[in-house]
């Protein structure tokens, strides 16, 4: 059940590609897969930590490069793109392939200057820009927290 699971969540498969893989009905495969995130789900509270909303002891420390980071008082977080590989069948290819020609997917991922992530947005074919991938959080999601004149973001060119 846990290989079925963590099949479907690695590749981003369907039920439909879970049906084919490991021969089994779609109802089979629905049943095993909520079975094992409502077992996992408990853990939630001791992995999952939300984000203290403090300047962490590093940044506060003089010296290496982190006088150049204080100076950025309003920085409370910082946010990236990276790509990462995708499996996806001949058909759906296409919009996947990056500039690189590779097939990846766009994943864009903010984290606290303490580490902690406090958003990730996936799914998006690899040919989408940063920039593109940034708007849909700024403009669609409202648990997304808005840059303001207090709250900026930390980020590359891209």
């Amino acid at each position: 059940m846990l290989i079925v699971f963590l099949w479907m969540v690695g590749h981003n498969s369907s039920n439909r590609d879970a049906q084919t893989r490991f021969q089994h009905s779609g109802r089979t495969i629905s049943k095993t897969f909520r079975h094992v995130l409502y077992d996992l789900l408990p853990l939630y509270d001791d992995f999952v930590k939300p984000p203290r909303n403090k300047i962490p002891t590093p940044l506060t420390r003089t010296g290496h490069n982190w006088n150049k980071l204080c100076q950025f008082h309003n920085v409370h977080s910082a946010i990236d793109g990276t790509h990462v590989p995708a499996f996806l069948p001949p058909a759906e290819k296409g919009p996947y392939r990056n500039w690189k020609g590779i097939i990846t997917q766009n994943v864009l991922a903010g984290c606290t200057l303490d580490l902690l992530f406090f958003y990730v947005v996936s799914g998006w074919a690899g040919l989408a820009h940063d920039a593109r991938v940034l708007k849909y959080p700024l403009e669609q999601d409202p648990t997304f927290p808005q840059p303001s004149s207090t709250n900026i973001y930390l980020a590359d060119a891209g």
